[in-house]
């Protein structure tokens, strides 16, 4: 997990353009004590993973942490063996894969 001023050094931005990109959904902060935390996993060579802000979208209103729960849990039908969606992204899902993903983010949050 990473603070924010962590992640902003990370992808080269001001920690007010984390949380701007926080509040968009593009990455998921995650309520820590009285901070948020930024879970590593959705970083990957100095950037957001490439797909995740459908699927944080898909998500709506859902618990932060619910998300993240989601987002690291091992799935089936997806061609590896119990790959999350996280590992799924970072391995370079193509679109239509980050596609299913989003309409299986969507059915957990309906």
């Amino acid at each position: 997990m990473y603070d924010r001023a962590e992640v902003a050094e990370l992808l080269g931005v001001t920690p007010a353009a984390i949380d701007k990109q926080r509040q968009r959904r593009q990455i998921l902060g995650v309520p820590y004590g009285n901070e948020l935390r930024y879970p590593a996993a959705q970083f990957r060579d100095g950037a957001a993973l490439a797909g995740l802000k459908p699927i944080l979208d898909a998500f709506g209103d859902m618990n932060p942490w619910g998300q993240l729960q989601l987002l690291a849990a091992p799935l089936d039908g997806f061609g590896g063996e119990g790959a999350s969606i996280l590992a799924l992204l970072a391995g370079g899902a193509d679109a239509d894969t980050r596609a299913r993903l989003a309409a299986l983010a969507a059915g957990w949050a309906g």
